[in-house]
């Protein structure tokens, strides 16, 4: 219901069901896997808003119309991805082995404008001028909400996405103490770019450049984070003065339909952000040779502590004119003193800034 201080609107019921139903293939070609892809989306009302123009009032309203009323969409795509692998073999200092792993994929969606007459899922009214003008029926107007589930997409889009995954892996010889020699695996580095670009878009085609980072240091901190890139030039906000000599802004700041290729640049980070996290415990300070065969019966009780933190940051910088920064760090400490008991205590702190 929609009131204000004084006045109680009418009260408006919306309810729906929404279906969505994926296929997804990956045949093998050679060496090259294929995805071809199709989700359908049904959404079901019992009403829908309709508008018309009020020729006594000079505006234009809209009014609830009972019945059944089914919506249907659909996005189909392609997909192709490989993967290519390189070795090398030191046989140095325990390291037998460093293999990188390289995956490009290749995607193709494509969904049309649902808003087209020829779907039948948009409406039309004459405005003042007698011109057609179209609109979503399920969506809201004025102080009469929208459906639950929304209404179709009004833009077409053929969009081509590319992306490009390195991972790191080294192979140690066995430890010491391993008595089946399994050589030890661990994954130094995972590192992924990827970007797309839609034929149909009025401008901007190229989508952000992505840049995704995850390691491991010595089995302790887990180091992830990422990173964003336009390929776009930023035009500054352009100042004036007013009649009286007081500045003003005669225009925003925004992003131009001008890639940076095109005056000696390639692209400008607009986002960057990283987590570094770990937990330790009792046991990782537990002597490894330790022989609990040879151990006593009877043995005083070790007291099992974990300590878990963390430390966040982040830098938005879409808008270079307006730097936003944060960061935080957490902690988690938890100790059983005895078999029964355990106490936990968590620390955070957080902090942000503009410039």
């Amino acid at each position: 219901a929609d009131s204000d201080t004084s006045v109680v609107s009418a009260q408006y019921d919306r309810r729906g069901i929404s279906h969505t139903v994926g296929f997804l293939l990956t045949p093998k070609l050679g060496y090259v896997t294929i995805s071809p892809s199709l989700s359908l989306t049904e959404r079901w009302y019992d009403h829908r808003l309709e508008r018309y123009y009020d020729r006594v009032t000079g505006a234009v309203a809209a009014r609830d119309v009972r019945g059944f009323f089914a919506l249907h969409g659909f996005q189909t795509g392609l997909g192709l991805s490989t993967k290519l692998y390189g070795t090398l073999a030191p046989n140095m200092a325990g390291i037998q082995g460093v293999r990188h792993t390289v995956e490009p994929r290749l995607s193709y969606t494509y969904k049309p404008d649902f808003s087209s007459p020829a779907w039948g899922m948009y409406q039309a009214y004459r405005d003042s001028l007698d011109r057609e003008v179209r609109y979503d029926p399920y969506t809201g107007y004025s102080e009469r909400p929208g459906e639950v589930y929304g209404g179709v997409s009004a833009f077409e889009s053929q969009t081509l996405g590319f992306n490009l995954s390195n991972l790191f892996e080294m192979k140690l010889d066995p430890a010491d103490n391993d008595t089946t020699m399994t050589p030890r695996k661990f994954r130094l580095l995972e590192v992924s770019l990827g970007s797309a670009y839609n034929f149909v878009s009025d401008s901007l085609h190229m989508a952000d450049w992505s840049l995704d980072y995850r390691t491991n240091i010595g089995g302790l901190f887990d180091l992830y984070g990422g990173a964003s890139f336009s390929p776009y030039q930023w035009q500054r906000t352009r100042m004036g003065v007013d009649s009286t000599g007081a500045p003003v802004v005669l225009e925003q700041g925004h992003v131009v339909n001008t890639y940076l290729a095109q005056s000696g640049g390639l692209a400008r980070m607009t986002r960057f952000d990283f987590h570094l996290t770990s937990t330790l415990t009792h046991e990782l300070f537990t002597s490894a040779s330790r022989d609990s065969s040879a151990m006593p019966a009877t043995t005083a009780y070790r007291i099992p502590w974990s300590l878990s933190f963390g430390f966040d940051y982040g830098m938005d910088q879409y808008n270079p004119e307006s730097k936003t920064r944060s960061a935080s760090m957490r902690a988690n400490l938890s100790i059983s003193p005895t078999p029964g008991w355990r106490v936990t205590g968590c620390s955070s702190a957080a902090g942000d800034g503009r410039k």
